[in-house]
């Protein structure tokens, strides 16, 4: 795996990131999500499901999917005041931890739900495979992604890559399908495409991947010829 694993759970976040009401009130952050909501109601979760949601940051799905009646787990490797508030108002477990460390807690969840995080990784097809692991029946993802690129991914320009700061992948679609079947996911459904729209950034074409787990592939990276071709050609 990658040196991602040794990252140090980071401190209780202050900033807000999801746009979202919170106990009544109005909570302005980063990105506004709130109109895209309805999107999300073709995500396969039915009351008493296990729900993880990857990365959650403010825990703004992490209570939509609690809302419909699911059982769920927000994970982070940082916790937030808004999540805590949020979690008090809706009920839903938090558990600090980092994707890569999932393989080691021997616990699955009917449905994987992963917004905006992987390609934030420098292992990105290691945070899939810990992913893959954990799920036991459907895994929805939401990521960045550009037609134009055809089958390669690159590194946004002037991104710094080191151990106190890491800017995001961007990748085509046809590349990050092809991950998730290298991290052992089947049934690989593009299934939405949408804009999101935030306070302080510019807005950002994503991708609703919807799969199924099935077997490994690759033990790890390292394992693929193809994703190292890539690496070289884009000087990741």
């Amino acid at each position: 795996m990658s040196d991602d694993a040794t990252i140090e759970h980071g401190p209780l976040r202050s900033r807000a990131y999801h746009t979202q009401f919170i106990n009544g009130k109005l909570v302005v952050g980063d990105w506004d999500h709130r109109n895209l909501i309805e999107r999300f109601n073709k995500l396969n979760i039915n009351p008493g499901d296990t729900v993880l949601d990857a990365g959650c940051r403010d825990g703004f799905f992490s209570q939509y999917f609690a809302r419909r009646g699911g059982v769920v787990t927000a994970m982070d490797i940082a916790d937030t005041v808004y999540r805590q508030e949020l979690q008090a108002e809706v009920g839903f477990e938090f558990v600090r931890m980092n994707i890569l460390e999932l393989p080691e807690q021997d616990r699955k969840w009917d449905v994987v739900f992963c917004s905006d995080v992987l390609c934030h990784m420098r292992d990105p097809l290691g945070g899939l495979l810990a992913l893959r692991h954990a799920c036991a029946r459907e895994a929805y993802f939401v990521t960045d992604g550009r037609e134009s690129l055809g089958r390669c991914c690159i590194v946004q320009p002037g991104a710094i890559r080191d151990k106190k700061a890491f800017y995001p992948f961007v990748w085509a679609p046809a590349f990050f399908r092809q991950m998730l079947q290298w991290a052992g996911f089947r049934a690989v459904e593009r299934i939405d495409q949408m804009v999101m729209r935030g306070n302080v950034y510019a807005p950002r074409k994503v991708f609703l991947f919807k799969a199924i787990p099935g077997e490994a592939r690759v033990k790890d990276i390292s394992d693929i010829l193809e994703w190292k071709k890539y690496k070289k050609e884009n000087g990741l």
